[in-house]
């Protein structure tokens, strides 16, 4: 049986039919997909905790905490109050957030943890309350006040750079809060 030898490069590639280039692509691709990093886990390694994967090196970053139902989720992600309290939000959703925890106390007291995408409620008597953050190198606060029926948000933001690494609560506006909370868990949900 005699083989197929082309004479000329153009016959070779005609040999190889149409599809030829579109294996090429799709192999690209699938190349470079192996090496970029899985999304961030949604769900604990254990069942009384909730861990966010950190990069370098790859592994896991958990708190013990447990993950409210998705009826409470969802109202969380609304953002809306109560009558009769004062409603608190903490989102700690931002780009550059460290996957670090980061501890938010109320009033010196509570200490609720949180690690990036999460979210926290803390109903609230009407007032002036302090909200803190503390974290392996450092703390800073925050005073909220409001009435009866009032929403606040904050919003924790918190950085690395080398050693340094440094949180903050800052007011956060409520069109805003609602693209942030869309893309959180919601930790905690507190009543006081």
């Amino acid at each position: 049986m005699k083989q197929f030898q082309p004479s000329d490069p153009s016959a070779a590639d005609a040999a190889r039919g149409p599809l030829w280039p579109a294996v090429m692509i799709c192999l690209i691709l699938l190349a470079g997909c192996a090496g970029a990093s899985a999304p961030a886990a949604r769900t604990s390694l254990a069942a009384e905790s909730f861990c966010r994967w950190k990069s370098k090196p790859r592994s896991p970053v958990c708190i013990p905490a447990h993950l409210a139902g998705e009826q409470a989720l969802q109202q969380a992600q609304a953002l809306q109050g109560q009558p009769e309290k004062l409603t608190v939000y903490v989102l700690r959703n931002n780009w550059a957030d460290p996957v670090l925890p980061a501890e938010v106390a109320l009033e010196g007291r509570a200490a609720f943890p949180t690690l990036p995408r999460t979210m926290l409620r803390l109903s609230l008597p009407p007032g002036d309350h302090s909200i803190s953050v503390h974290w392996a190198s450092g703390s800073s606060s925050h005073r909220v006040a409001g009435q009866a029926g009032d929403v606040r948000v904050l919003r924790l933001t918190g950085w690395a750079f080398w050693s340094r690494v440094n949180f903050q609560l800052s007011e956060l506006g409520i069109d805003r809060a609602r693209e942030l909370a869309a893309q959180s868990s919601l930790l905690a949900d507190q009543s006081r």
